[in-house]
């Protein structure tokens, strides 16, 4: 009798679970049909059909087709997801070098759109290019397709991340000379970024993220912000953004700094420095202080209309490039990142009879939405247009205004800059000397602060009157 119940029971068991078998397989069966008839159009149906929803920030959930829905807003691109932590990619010399390439054309690209104003120029290309390339990891579509033209990208895009990396961890100041580079993002804190975009610029462009409270507070964000900007350049940098510049609908600032100071490896003697006259333009003249030395070799190199100099600073790893042209205007015309190599490459130590160039201060700032947009940009700049789903997962965000400024001091012992974006004797009949070249800048000159081992071109200016009374347009 016991047995009977045991095998009934066994039975009865059995034939429960292959009644739960079937119905599961009906189940999941018309789950997988209701997912394939019905067409995924936004989050809460992919949601409902079973899909899984991501960790993200915000939530997201993604079909097994690959498409993407952001919880509470707009279909947007999957996250690109690159290495973090332990596994950082490491760049080769190339590739670091690629992205000085980068920054470099850059330069004379913005030179370009600055020189009409006939006004002394100084900026930092590298400054503005690294802010920018920070907000461009965000960027989709045609929004990223016209930064990239922009900033001169390199076509791998696979190491741009890396490459920029090895880039800021090289530029750095030893006992002999500062250099210091620093990057912060500022997030509303109470707005939803991708996390994967944070962790990009965090630890590829070495940021600090710091959020702030523009909803509340504008103005207390400004002044951090600015307090951050002046501490980075020691000082020089003070009042980056006006309290205009934030207002509650800010959602993110993205920032640079650069600060350098060294010595010259040859410095000027104070007690040479004379007032002379400084050519500014057809005709016009100005008195200014004029550091002067004679009998020293430099680097030196001169072409038709022009002559150029370097001048190193101590430490031997980075220089003063100086150009001087006969017709600015007509030199400027054909001025590019070639035109720059060519000069520098043809550089050759050279014993100098006479080396003269003025003593100046300069203090700049630069509102560069119109420039930007000038240079084949201005998606960024358009609400709606503008598509920076990376950052958030929508197309809610745009740039607003890129502002940049910069300070640099030339005298006798060497440079601050900062900025918030070469006869041959024999034996015969004695012949004189060819007389040795002199470089005397009392004129409108260009001139560039690099760093030699990267070529990267950190600083970039003109000067047309170091008193700054004077404009090519008013002459």
């Amino acid at each position: 009798m016991e047995r009977r119940v045991m095998i009934s029971n066994v039975l009865g068991f059995t034939i429960l679970i292959v009644g739960i078998i079937v119905l599961w397989s009906y189940y999941v069966g018309s789950t997988e049909d209701a997912m394939t008839e019905k067409a995924i159009t936004n989050f809460e149906e992919c949601a409902n059909a079973g899909y899984p929803i991501m960790e993200s920030y915000p939530e997201q959930c993604c079909t097994s087709e690959g498409q993407c829905f952001t919880n509470g807003k707009q279909n947007v691109e999957p996250p690109i997801v690159k290495p973090i932590g332990p596994d950082l990619p490491i760049a080769s010399d190339d590739e670091v070098k690629s992205i000085s390439d980068s920054i470099n054309k850059f330069s004379f690209d913005m030179y370009d759109q600055l020189a009409p104003s006939g006004k002394n120029i100084f900026y930092s290309p590298f400054s503005i290019h690294d802010a920018l390339t920070m907000t461009y990891e965000g960027a989709r579509g045609e929004t990223a397709t016209e930064m990239e033209n922009v900033l001169s990208l390199p076509v791998d895009k696979v190491n741009l991340n890396p490459s920029y990396k090895s880039l800021l961890e090289s530029l750095k100041g030893d006992n002999t000379f500062d250099l210091s580079v620093a990057n912060a993002i500022w997030p509303e804190k109470d707005y939803a970024f991708l996390p994967e975009y944070i962790s990009i610029v965090e630890d590829y462009y070495l940021a600090e993220t710091k959020p702030m409270d523009y909803k509340n507070d504008p103005a207390g964000a400004v002044k951090e912000i600015n307090d951050w900007a002046k501490e980075e350049t020691n000082g020089k940098i003070k009042d980056l953004l006006q309290p205009s510049d934030v207002n509650p609908m800010t959602r993110m600032v993205l920032t640079n700094a650069i600060y350098f100071k060294a010595d010259w490896m040859t410095k000027f003697k104070g007690i040479d420095t004379l007032n002379m006259t400084f050519n500014t333009c057809q005709g016009k003249t100005s008195k200014v202080p004029m550091m002067r030395m004679w009998d020293e070799s430099f680097p030196y190199t001169e072409g038709e209309g022009w002559k150029a100099i370097s001048l190193p600073y101590k430490g031997d790893k980075t220089n003063m490039l100086i150009i001087l042209p006969d017709d600015m205007s007509a030199f400027e015309a054909g001025l590019d990142e070639a035109k720059f190599n060519e000069i520098k490459t043809s550089l050759s130590n050279t014993p100098l009879d006479a080396i003269m160039i003025p003593k100046f201060k300069l203090e700049t700032e630069y509102r560069l939405s119109d420039v930007l947009k000038a240079m084949g940009m201005p998606l960024a700049f358009t609400f709606g247009p503008a598509d920076f789903s990376g950052m958030d997962g929508t197309r809610m965000l745009y740039i607003s205004d890129v502002v940049h400024k910069a300070f640099v001091d030339v005298a006798e012992n060497g440079t601050e800059a900062a900025a918030a974006t070469a006869v041959i004797m024999a034996e015969g009949m004695a012949m004189p000397a060819p007389p040795k070249p002199k470089f005397i800048a009392d004129k409108p000159f260009i001139f560039a602060i690099v760093d030699d081992n990267s070529g990267a071109i950190l600083f970039l200016g003109r000067i047309v009157d170091p008193k700054g009374e004077n404009t090519l347009e008013n002459c």
